[in-house]
């Protein structure tokens, strides 16, 4: 879970600071809400909630028939603790349809969840700038160069018709050790009050 959860704070570029106390939503929290789990085990926010378009999976409901590439992989999955508070907070869902209330987030962290093609793009930033706050950010990523598609110029086009409510930016983010010439950016998308 420690290493989820500083992944999460590396590619979106967080600090721990940044998450105490505030209402958080993790779309694209994959099936054991690891990130969200940690959060709630260290509490760091007691506020948080996970989405992810398959359901949640813990080692009592775990289907065998799911095939992994990895036994080590495997055995690491059923030994982790996912029958946590996370299990409690998980939604199923898609980005475009989220089961929250508008102004309802402080911050919500969308982390490799808009990048199915058959995805309503409109719909799912609409829906996440819906749900912000005032005042409140969206965190988006993280998208490599070669991403800088259709799919981000759309959502680009989304953001700019939305500008008398919001401010947008990208930053950079990190490189990788095997591609240190590559730059990955997160979209930051903020509420104004």
């Amino acid at each position: 879970d420690k290493r989820v959860f500083e992944m999460y704070l590396n590619t979106m570029k967080l600090t721990e600071d940044d998450l105490r106390g505030k209402k958080i939503l993790d779309i694209g929290s994959y099936s054991d809400a690891q990130f969200v789990n940690y959060c709630l085990e260290h509490k760091i926010t007691n506020d948080i909630f996970a989405v992810d378009r398959n359901s949640f999976i813990s080692q009592d409901n775990h289907n065998d028939e799911v095939q992994w590439r990895d036994k080590v992989a495997y055995e690491a999955y059923k030994k982790r603790k996912v029958t946590s508070p996370a299990k409690q907070r998980y939604a199923r869902g898609l980005a475009e349809e989220l089961p929250f209330k508008e102004k309802s987030f402080d911050l919500i962290i969308v982390r490799a969840a808009l990048t199915n093609p058959d995805q309503n793009l409109d719909a799912a930033i609409s829906q996440i700038v819906s749900l912000l706050k005032s005042g409140g950010e969206a965190r988006i990523g993280p998208f490599l160069p070669y991403h800088f598609s259709v799919q981000v110029r759309q959502i680009i086009g989304v953001l700019e018709n939305m500008t008398e409510f919001i401010e947008f930016k990208w930053e950079d983010t990190f490189r990788t050790e095997d591609h240190p010439d590559v730059v990955r950016k997160i979209l930051v998308i903020k509420k104004k009050m």
